[in-house]
């Protein structure tokens, strides 16, 4: 597993095409690993970990409140699942990570980029209507 600060976490998802990262607070708990799915032999991710508390950055970018370790699952820098480790079971866990490595990433890129479109049209539209006229 490897271990991740707020300077070298960009740099891991980036150089990784799918990662599973466990975000913690505080010491590691060797149990989160085994929860999330970490001892797999057959894993396609690479699997890495940051304490939250030592990069409070990361932990507001996710959204990951205090007390509650969190995965983060991602392909091809993006954000399939960031969800609270011990809300399912492990074997939940295991399900959630074997559909995230299933999912066709082509689709996911174009409803991301359809998504992008629409909220650039909504940006748009707040705009008064004599910017857009040409002189």
């Amino acid at each position: 597993m490897i271990e991740l600060s707020a300077e070298t976490f960009h740099r891991a998802m980036a150089d990784n095409p799918a990662v599973a990262c466990i975000l913690h607070h505080g010491a590691f708990d060797a149990a989160a690993a085994t929860a999330a799915g970490a001892d797999a032999a057959d894993s396609p991710y690479a699997w890495a970990r940051i304490d939250v508390d030592a990069a409070p950055g990361i932990g507001a970018m996710f959204g990951v409140p205090e007390g509650e370790p969190y995965l983060l699952v991602m392909r091809q820098g993006v954000v399939l699942y960031c969800r609270a480790l011990h809300s399912a079971s492990p074997e939940a866990t295991r399900a959630t990570l074997d559909k995230a490595a299933a999912l066709d990433m082509g689709d996911i890129r174009r409803e991301v980029d359809a998504g992008h479109l629409g909220r650039d049209a909504v940006f748009n539209r707040r705009a008064c209507p004599t910017t857009w006229r040409t002189r």
